[in-house]
């Protein structure tokens, strides 16, 4: 048993699963229960209610051990949807639609914040070398672990679900 993807379009897959159509609906709400999403399965369609947003690093939310970096992709998202559909009493299609609108708020929202930190950093700068240099290796350095995180939330996501599909 297993799930193998098809198509694959921006943030938009779909994946067919080789199991019947209940079976399927289980194991997704079942994955969206362990990694605290709440949803609402209506017919064959599953869809996201509330994504938790972890604010304090204490929060077990944030945290997976599904995955090799460890944090829950699923807190980056704002909302995904699922609708099956049965090809056969032993295959499902599944389409599955990702909506990112928090992790481009959130990446937004830290890109200002490093600004304005960068801004207040060489206005107070007596000599601008000597903090300007450790200062921007530091922001590139977090800036590519956010991209890093924001980019690959995706991919964790679609990881995921394959694997609570085989």
């Amino acid at each position: 048993m297993g799930a193998g993807e098809v198509q694959m379009k921006k943030n938009d897959y779909t994946l067919n699963a080789n199991m019947p159509l209940n079976d399927a609906i289980v194991r997704i709400s079942d994955l969206l229960d362990s990694e605290h999403v709440s949803y609402k399965a209506e017919a064959n369609i599953i869809g996201s209610t509330e994504i938790p947003l972890p604010f304090w690093s204490w929060d077990k939310r944030l945290y997976t051990r599904k995955n090799w970096i460890g944090f829950n992709p699923f807190i980056f998202i704002s909302s995904i949807d699922f609708i099956l559909k049965e090809i056969s009493q032993k295959e499902t299609h599944i389409e599955v639609i990702i909506n990112q609108k928090r992790a481009m708020f959130l990446f937004r929202f830290f890109c200002f914040l490093f600004l304005g930190i960068m801004v207040a950093v060489l206005l107070s700068a007596n000599d601008l070398f000597e903090i300007l240099v450790p200062f921007l290796i530091f922001s590139a350095m977090l800036f590519i672990a956010w991209l890093f995180i924001f980019r690959h939330s995706i991919n964790l996501i679609k990881t995921e679900i394959i694997k609570a599909l085989q």
